[in-house]
């Protein structure tokens, strides 16, 4: 009985906040709020729980009491909030570094515009996906977010039918749990690797990569149309090598694990004449197996790589490889294009946003 009076004291505490933003937004910076004794017979509630709904919309800057005078609307009541949410610990070592750049941008990018942010990285261990998120349920229920963009995806399907009913404008990186979304142009990286790679005498090309970011297809039609149409593909992604590598828990230890049996077995299979990998820990990870094994990374066997800008991941085999350089702040900035069009009512004028490289480094002789 005591639990249920305090999950209904909650509710209305959380009712009468969403009433004083929505009152604060209708009249806008600087406007003076009726007085406590009216905002108290308007929402029909006692003055401890006005004290109690006021409290959240003050950290943030959004209403101010000054003593003797009134309460007033500040002008951050026209920033929106968005939410920046992970679908798992991006601090955990199954993680690129790109996710981090991520969070990094949007951070300096919100700043920039007429937004606050909030971020959610606190996955319960427990969970996986967005449903860890106890902090994100609870800002979406009580309507706290106008926006939220969806990094690292989740794997659930359903989500984004979940996500619909708090009605919420979403865009993701990839097509996971939004209508919008933004995505790497990866056709145009399997075209830059195809021109590397094209004129060499190539029997066999292992490809690396997870999820979209391993598109054999993509790749085989780009080496088709540089005259490379009868190599060989070798799928070393993770999808396919993580459920042979019970250990293997990141996608560079895959990769490694991987690139190290396959040179075991080279007497039975050969090894790959180039490499092409569309993510740069696995990259390392095989960089790391073809040095361990004498083999220098990137010598007899090109290999050609996407590289994050702000990303020392490759680092010390850079100079070797063929990197084709991605922005996150680029991904940054096409979603949050997106998001403020849509949490303004009107339509983005593409859906997805391809974000294309910014060109290739080619690896030095």
């Amino acid at each position: 009985m005591i639990a249920m009076s305090k999950h209904k004291c909650s509710n209305k505490v959380e009712r009468v906040s969403r009433g004083l933003l929505e009152l604060a937004r209708t009249r806008g910076p600087g406007i003076k709020l009726p007085t406590f004794q009216e905002l108290c017979r308007q929402f029909s509630v006692s003055r401890t729980t006005l004290e109690r709904a006021l409290e959240p919309l003050e950290r943030r800057g959004l209403l101010s009491r000054r003593q003797g005078s009134g309460i007033y609307v500040e002008p951050a009541i026209r920033l929106k909030t968005v939410g920046v949410a992970f679908g798992g610990d991006i601090f955990g070592e199954q993680f690129s570094p790109f996710w981090r750049l991520l969070l990094e941008s949007s951070r300096a990018q919100v700043g920039q515009r007429p937004l606050t942010a909030r971020a959610y990285l606190d996955v319960e261990n427990t969970k996986g996906g967005l449903g860890g998120h106890t902090q994100l349920l609870e800002d979406l229920e009580f309507r706290r977010l106008d926006g939220l963009l969806i990094f690292a995806p989740p794997s659930d399907t359903e989500i984004g039918r979940w996500l619909d009913g708090f009605g919420v404008p979403r865009v993701s990186l990839g097509a996971w749990g939004s209508p919008w979304h933004v995505l790497f142009d990866v056709r145009r990286f399997a075209r830059l690797a195809a021109e590397v790679l094209a004129g060499r005498p190539l029997r066999r090309i292992a490809l690396l990569g997870h999820g979209i970011m391993s598109d054999q297809a993509l790749i085989a039609e780009s080496l088709h149309a540089v005259g490379l149409g009868d190599v060989e593909l070798d799928d070393w992604s993770y999808e396919t090598w993580s459920p042979r590598i019970p250990e293997a828990g990141s996608h560079e230890h895959c990769a490694y694990e991987t690139a190290r049996r396959r040179i075991a077995d080279r007497a039975l299979t050969p090894l790959p004449d180039a490499i092409i990998s569309m993510e740069d820990t696995m990259t390392r990870g095989v960089s790391f197996a073809l040095q361990e094994a004498g083999l220098q990374p990137g010598g007899d066997r090109p290999i050609v790589t996407i590289e994050n800008r702000g990303s020392m991941v490759l680092c010390p085999f850079a100079p070797r490889l063929n990197r084709v350089v991605f922005d996150p702040a680029a991904i940054v900035k096409a979603a949050l294009d997106m998001l403020e069009c849509l949490m303004e009512g009107g339509t983005p004028e593409r859906n997805p946003t391809w974000i294309p490289p910014e060109g290739l480094l080619p690896a030095e002789p």
